[in-house]
Order: C-alpha cells, then structure tokens, then sequence
C-alpha cells in the first residue's frame, strides 16, 4: 500500500514537472518568436489581457515608487473654469496656472521637509495655439514664461517627435524634454510603454522612468540632467541600467482599476496602492504628507 501511494506521489511530481517544463518552454518560445505579429497577439497579449482583466479590482501592495498623483483635467474641473468645448489644444494660460499653484504648494513644503519629486505635463505642446502653429498667442507667451522660471523639482514637458517650437522656447535649464510614447500594436491597443526614442541626434528617455531613475539612485541625478548617450541599435545604458528598445515583458502595462468615489474626500483611489487622481484644481485639498516627493502627472479625464 505504501509503495503504491509513493508510485503515485511520484507521478504527480513527475506530471508537475513536465507542465512546468513546458509552461518554461512556451515563455522562451513566445519571447523569441514574439516579432511575429501571429504569436505575440494570438499568445502573448491574449494571456496577458486575461491576466489583467482577472486583476482590475485587486489592491496592489505599495510598490517603491512614491506616491503617484494625477492633477486631472476632469469634467469637475472644466466645468468650474467654463473650459467644456474649449477645442483641441488645452488652454495654455490654464497649465501655466496649474503650474504655478503647484510653484506655491513646493515653497510651503519646504518650509518644513521635503517637496514634490516631479512634475510632468501630458499634454501635447507640439504646436503654438494660433491657426497652423505660425505665431505663438498670449496664452502661449504666459505658458513660456511660467516654464522660465527656477524650481525645485523637475518639470517635465513631452517631445512627441514634432517641430516643438513651443516646448523649445519654453523649455530653458529649469524644464525637461521627455518622452511619453507607448507602444501600440497592430489592433492600436498601447500594451507597452517604450523606455526612449531618438530624434535628430538626440536621447529622450520615458518621463516616468526619468523620475523614478532620479528617486531611485540620486547619484544619478546629473546624468539626467545632461543630454543623454547615443543608444546603441538595440538598446541604452543609462544611470548602470540597460533598456533594450522594444521588450516583451519587462515594459508591459499592469492595468488597475479605480475605486468608487468617497463623497468625504476630494480625489480617488486607485487598486494600485500609491496612486491617487484628484482635479487639478483641488491640489490644496491634499496634505503635505501626501504630496511630498510624489510624483505629479497633469493630464485629461474628461468625457
């Protein structure tokens, strides 16, 4: 009896084995041959898509990264401001005061501590806000000379590959081009982030990761501040880290839901722990706990 329940224990383990040599075989194949559109949308994205679907509304434990804050141009806050048909270029004047009261936020945290870690602007800035981008408005003007003046923190502004005529003017030592491309596949679905591009000779690395970069390894911090190394054909070495320019796994997008309003608090959870949204005009409702060395991200969630 007890030889035939070891024989039997023995074929389970050897059963457990064999489909997990096989779960190992089918990641390297996938991995290798994932280029092919057939098998990285057939496979890869399906498994992946169901992984995060099963996951949506599960909280995730506090990661490394400090806390995430989105400043949200919401309906809330187009409504306040008289801004809901305001076109296809987000007023410029309206991001210079956001900016500005995010100015003000910093000198009162470091009056006793830290302050913000960052601020990034996603927001297309490609072009001025008059007709076919010849001359630069009165809105744009304020936007420039808000983006000249010193801070403390980094404040990021996207290079979406354009003429950035407005980002250039505006952008002097105090502001910094970064990149905030994903990468969409074949079915236009953005399932990656992509860590840099290269354009005209130069580097610009993913926004996030140049925040979490300058968070992570301090050191590092005047090698973001420089202009960055000439990637290779396949990848960049950048602060002793490698990112290869296209990667399977390691820049896949883990998806979590938001959590139903709490009518007692101005901003909104999110199942990913360290990230809250609240509108971008609330930003004195959150404590000064809260919103040191946090990450500040300005972008739309409106209908």
């Amino acid at each position: 009896m007890a030889l035939h329940r070891f024989g039997a224990m023995s074929n389970r383990i050897r059963r457990a084995l064999y489909k997990s040599l096989f779960g190992v075989v089918l990641v390297l194949v996938v991995y290798w041959l994932y280029p092919f559109e057939i098998i990285r949308s057939q496979i890869e994205d399906l498994a992946f898509e169901r992984f995060n679907q099963s996951h949506l509304n599960q909280t995730e434990k506090a990661t490394n990264s400090p806390m995430v804050i989105i400043l949200s141009i919401d309906d809330g806050y187009l409504k306040r401001n008289r801004l809901e048909k305001y076109g296809y270029l987000f007023p410029r004047d309206h991001l210079a005061r956001i900016i500005n009261g995010v100015d003000k936020r910093q000198k009162k945290l470091q009056q006793t501590g830290d302050g913000i870690g960052g601020l990034l602007l996603d927001y297309d800035l490609e072009y001025s806000t008059l007709p076919y981008g010849q001359a630069l408005s009165t809105q744009d003007e304020e936007f420039i000379r808000t983006l000249d003046h010193p801070r403390t923190y980094p404040l990021l502004i996207p290079k979406l590959g354009g003429p950035s005529r407005l980002a250039k003017e505006g952008v002097a030592s105090h502001s910094r081009l970064v990149s905030v491309n994903l990468l969409r596949d074949k079915d236009g679905a953005a399932r990656r982030w992509q860590p840099y591009f290269e354009q005209e000779g130069r580097t610009y690395l993913y926004g996030p990761l140049w925040l979490w970069l300058r968070h992570q390894q301090p050191e590092c911090m005047n090698t973001l501040e420089q202009p960055l190394p000439h990637p290779s054909a396949t990848s960049l070495v950048v602060c002793g880290r490698t990112f290869i320019a296209q990667d399977l796994i390691q820049y896949r997008i883990i998806y979590r839901d938001w959590k139903a309003y709490d009518v007692n608090t101005p901003w909104r959870e999110n199942y990913w722990e360290r990230l809250i949204s609240v509108s971008a005009d609330q930003l004195d409702s959150l404590t000064d706990e809260t919103l040191r060395s946090a990450f500040l991200l300005v972008g739309a969630d409106h209908k």
